[in-house]
């Protein structure tokens, strides 16, 4: 895509308050994916659908290999005026040849909310919190 003067790109992303160690990844990661190169990219319809390509062609698993999701959550509830600090910690990983960490941690629970509306166990409608009783205990 004729990207070529990494100075550039450093000077604005320290502009934008990037340490050096950042400046230094980004360039790094702007390079493996060839885009200072003169390679032939696969052109989509929008420039998103054109990176999303590249990206196919540049994020897939090897042979036996998987993918990880980590979440964490840190909660500090006040509580007869005291504080209490709480920990969720998730790790999931994917199967090898089989459903990947991010299937079973989002694809299956939107599958399950999307049941429940059509089974009518949801009627609240639109971008809803896991705070509601009909979402986290059906």
């Amino acid at each position: 895509i004729g990207l070529t003067n990494t100075e550039q790109i450093a000077f604005r992303l320290k502009s934008l308050g990037a340490s050096e160690s950042c400046v230094a990844n980004t360039i790094n990661c702007i390079q493996w994916l060839g885009l200072f190169s003169n390679e032939q990219l696969v052109l989509r319809n929008t420039l998103m659908d054109t990176f999303c390509a590249l990206l196919e062609q540049k994020l897939v698993y090897k042979q036996k290999e998987r993918d990880m999701v980590v979440m964490q959550h840190l909660f500090e509830i006040e509580n007869n005026n005291k504080i209490e600090k709480h920990t969720s910690t998730l790790i999931c990983y994917g199967d090898v040849d089989g459903d990947t960490a991010m299937s079973k941690t989002v694809g299956i629970t939107t599958a399950i909310g999307a049941e429940l509306i059509i089974q009518s166990r949801i009627s609240e409608r639109g971008v809803l919190l896991p705070t509601h009783p009909e979402v986290y205990n059906p």
